[in-house]
């Protein structure tokens, strides 16, 4: 002990060590190097075979201080030991000493997986659950020995891995209860691989895996992996628009899970229910439904379960209730727990949502980066249908922003991949953006094709969902000479209920009217409401309807005309500068 002091005494007056507070263990001196460099120097002057030794008996020392508290330190004791046989095998070393060090970090690798995991340090996790699973290959450990490894990696790995390592992992999940002759963890097995499947455009098989998992577990009666099997297949069916199907599922799965007493298999089962039930039109149930699912996230405190209400939630209070301002505050706290923990896959899906909603405030050069943030994590993670969706919302963007070659190019993009993974959510895109294609290239009655299709995508899922396209097609109508056909467009007058939709069910309307003053009322009734609700760019497309109204009945629209390209300059949504122009030369004498 006085060797120790006297060294410590040494180092620190020449500066080279700093005491370290507090202390990782209590009534212990810890002393940290004052620069790497001065520790890796260190460190290298060590022979490979004493570097081991070191690494090895500080993982022994820790052990026996922390005593029953040592999975507490699971990460600092398995990183020692995981040096030190990184060493020994560097020297080939063989013999009881390397497998008691392997026994010993496989055990560590694994506690430290679990504590990494209920942290919500996903990245972790999942390195440490890769660690403890090569260890346990390499000292041949019982399948039976493997059963809670290989359901908690696999569990982290969604939303954190790379979609095709995700499937790796519940592939080896699967391999061990088949071997173990385990149905129920085959069942349970063959419902995690549906979203592995599905995210890869596998539908063939994403939907066989789920179809196999409630079949066999079907038979062995109601219990969680039942519950969530019929979750998971209820998924794939609503992500691909087969409603119908998918609702009794997600009904019994939310029944099942209350019954057996799992919480996180309901909080799951009510958020993808009320997703669907949001596609299939029914808005108030749906909104009531996410807010419950939301508020069983954050109780059960699941990982997997908040991060996608998070998605959801925003996406749904958003599009539904026209409260962007939470659907902001939503997706910036989950963004931030979903950064924290390194799940890439479900930082992915909110920085695009993000994105969405940063041009629908008209904040479009922030919402560019934010699209191109999201496709660029969608291909590196492997999500097809993100990588689609992604392409698609850039090419809006840069659309709206005028950057006609750009958004061309990323439509093209966009088509193929939105074609092989057909979704109700994704269905839009491509004839909105074909419509602002053809707009920016002043195609009118091309133009209107294609909000025409937008409307009965819209018509066959959620009319509020983009309440906006009514107005923009009873526009476009009366600009190519159609205002009979316009006349069929005012569905929101009767179904919108979303203050969005609302709004928009009045600028429908002004439109339509063919008395000038009464016109001129409701078109300015529809701008102070999107103004109101910060949707700038749709306000000032409004207020050049407006001005029109107003020149009618002899007033001067020029200031209105102005303020509309005021906002539009500020947003940067130059493709709808032309709509200024034109009803400006309307006026010249």
């Amino acid at each position: 002990v006085g060797e120790v002091r006297d060294a410590l005494g040494r180092l620190r007056v020449k500066e080279l060590v700093l005491p370290h507070e507090p202390s990782s263990f209590s009534d212990e001196h810890e002393f940290s190097f004052r620069h790497n460099l001065i520790r890796d120097g260190a460190y290298d002057t060590l022979p490979k075979a004493l570097r081991a030794d070191k690494h090895a008996g500080v993982a022994r020392w820790a052990e026996r201080r922390a005593g029953d508290r040592a999975d507490e330190i699971a990460e600092l004791i398995g990183t020692h030991l995981l040096e030190a046989l990184r060493y020994l095998d560097e020297l080939g070393e063989t013999g009881e000493r390397r497998e008691e060090l392997r026994r010993s970090a496989f055990r560590r690798a694994r506690a430290a997986g679990d504590r990494t995991a209920a942290l919500w340090l996903r990245a972790e996790a999942t390195r440490w659950f890769r660690e403890a699973e090569r260890l346990a290959d390499e000292l041949d450990v019982p399948y039976a020995e493997r059963v809670e490894l290989v359901r908690a990696h696999a569990e982290a790995s969604w939303g954190t891995d790379q979609i095709v390592e995700g499937e790796r992992v519940v592939r080896r999940a699967l391999e061990v209860f088949e071997a173990l002759d385990d149905r129920v963890g085959v069942g349970w097995a063959l419902a995690m691989l549906v979203q592995r499947l599905f995210e890869q455009g596998r539908d063939a098989e994403a939907e066989t895996s789920g179809r196999a998992a409630v079949e066999t577990l079907e038979p062995l009666g109601e219990r969680e992996e039942l519950a969530d099997a019929l979750h998971k297949l209820g998924w794939y069916l609503w992500r691909r628009g087969r409603d119908e199907e998918a609702e009794p599922l997600l009904r019994r799965a939310v029944e099942m899970a209350e019954r057996v007493n799992s919480p996180p298999v309901r909080a799951m089962a009510t958020q993808t229910l009320a997703a669907s039930l949001a596609q299939s039109g029914r808005s108030a149930e749906a909104l009531a439904m996410m807010e419950e699912a939301y508020r069983l996230a954050k109780e059960v405190g699941d990982f997997n379960n908040l991060m996608r209400c998070s998605n959801n939630l925003a996406s749904i209070v958003s599009e539904l209730a026209s409260d962007l301002r939470r659907s902001e505050e939503v997706l910036l706290e989950g963004l931030e727990l979903a950064r924290r923990a390194g799940a890439r896959s479900f930082e992915a899906w909110m920085i695009g949502s993000l994105g969405d909603l940063l041009g629908r405030l008209g904040r479009l050069e922030e919402a560019e980066p934010h699209q191109r943030q999201a496709l660029e994590l969608a291909i590196r993670l492997g999500d097809e249908p993100l990588r689609g969706m992604s392409l698609s919302q850039l090419a809006a963007v840069l659309a709206l922003r005028g950057r006609l070659e750009e958004a061309e190019a990323a439509q093209r993009e966009s088509v193929p991949i939105l074609e092989s993974n057909p979704e109700p959510q994704s269905a839009l895109f491509i004839p909105w953006n074909e419509g602002l294609l053809s707009l920016a290239r002043g195609a009118s009655d091309e133009a209107a094709g294609w909000l025409v299709a937008t409307v009965d995508k819209l018509r066959a899922s959620n009319e509020e969902k983009k309440p906006e396209v009514f107005t923009d097609t009873v526009r476009m109508l009366i600009r190519t000479g159609r205002r009979e056909e316009a006349e069929g467009y005012r569905d929101l007058s009767e179904h919108g209920r979303s203050p969005a939709a609302r709004a928009n069910a009045v600028l429908v309307e002004g439109l339509l009217a063919s008395d000038p003053a009464e016109a001129r009322e409701l078109l300015r009734a529809g701008v102070e409401s999107l103004e109101a609700l910060g949707l700038r760019i749709d306000a000032a497309r409004a207020m050049v309807d407006l001005a029109r109204a107003m020149a009618r009945v002899g007033e001067d629209p020029r200031p209105t005309l102005g303020r509309a390209r005021e906002i539009l300059l500020e947003c940067d949504a130059r493709l709808f500068l032309f709509e200024v122009d034109e009803a400006l030369a309307e006026l010249a004498p």
